[in-house]
């Protein structure tokens, strides 16, 4: 696999974890942005053997969206080009949705989210 810029690779290995370890069996990640270029790069990150496939670099920030199936809340996530898994300079923005959630609901689970991202970023 040709060389990667380190806030790429960052985040091929971060969403390497996502996809391979955090995610079970209800869960569905997809990519809202380039999603052949970013499928393409996780293949290749996960077995840098597939050196035929060449993937292009990404031109857009990612965005992904995970689904839970037993679940009426999805989670849409922004990551900046520039985030090397820091979430003191560069963090993903994480957004709570769903067509069948209220505006209160939704609200929580946001709050939620960002309690847990400020757990994170203190540890």
């Amino acid at each position: 696999m040709k060389a990667l810029t380190p806030p790429l690779e960052k985040q091929l290995q971060e969403l390497h974890l996502i996809t391979s370890s955090l995610l079970p069996g209800n869960e569905r990640l997809t990519f809202l942005d380039e999603e052949d270029i970013w499928n393409c790069l996780i293949m290749q990150y996960a077995d840098p053997t597939t050196d035929s496939i060449v993937a292009k670099k990404p031109e857009h920030p990612l965005r992904f969206r995970i689904d839970i199936s037993a679940s009426d809340v999805c989670f849409i996530v922004q990551v900046p080009i520039e985030y090397e898994g820091k979430l003191t300079t560069t963090a993903p923005t994480f957004a709570a949705k769903g067509d069948q959630i209220t505006r209160t609901e939704q609200e929580k689970w946001q709050e939620m989210v960002e309690d847990h991202l400020k757990q994170i970023g203190d540890s």
